[in-house]
């Protein structure tokens, strides 16, 4: 009964929160073909989840990723980042899922959902090949320290620079210069 409990849950959020409409179900140009393609593969994936969970207590995470990329493939971004809550409030933590969870409030230009996720990644996971993507955040903010802060330590961490950065951080500090003034 857990089982077919979590699964439901699980269904009865992507479906809850796909009524949402906004930057959260961006147009995607698909054929019709790709489209029912993708959702072919969606109900294939579900059916492993169920299957999983047949078989043990949870169904596993890679599957789940799977799944939350394909409703990113549709656009249904509500989705996918309900499938990422809730593999997170489960406790299934992942690089992965953090990353992922990041990326997708970036491109709904949430950034700041997508410096928490970053954060869990870099301060909490220690997972320094994540600063650079902080780094970025904090610039398309206009949070000139924190961008630094952030690609300071992507430098030592690598023993690399990155010009394209420094000119983007360069650019705040301008811009700050020019507003004081």
């Amino acid at each position: 009964m857990k089982k077919f409990t979590h699964s439901l849950i699980i269904i009865l959020s992507i479906f809850v929160l796909s009524a949402c409409q906004s930057k959260w179900s961006p147009e995607v140009d698909l054929t019709p073909e790709e489209r029912s393609a993708i959702e072919a593969e969606i109900v294939e994936i579900q059916s492993s989840i169920d299957e999983q969970i047949s078989e043990s207590e949870k169904a596993d995470i890679n599957t789940y990723i799977r799944m939350a990329r394909k409703y990113e493939d549709l656009g249904s971004l509500k989705k996918s980042e309900a499938i990422y809550k809730q593999l997170i409030e489960e406790k299934r933590v992942s690089s992965t899922i953090h990353n992922n969870l990041a990326q997708l409030y970036e491109t709904v230009e949430d950034y700041e959902k997508a410096i928490e996720q970053y954060t869990i990644l870099t301060d909490t996971l220690f997972e320094s090949q994540y600063l650079k993507n902080i780094t970025w955040v904090y610039i398309k903010t206009g949070e000139r320290k924190l961008a630094e802060k952030y690609f300071n330590a992507w430098q030592q961490a690598f023993r690399t620079t990155d010009v394209i950065i420094q000119d983007a951080i360069k650019e705040l500090r301008a811009a700050e210069k020019a507003a004081k003034e």
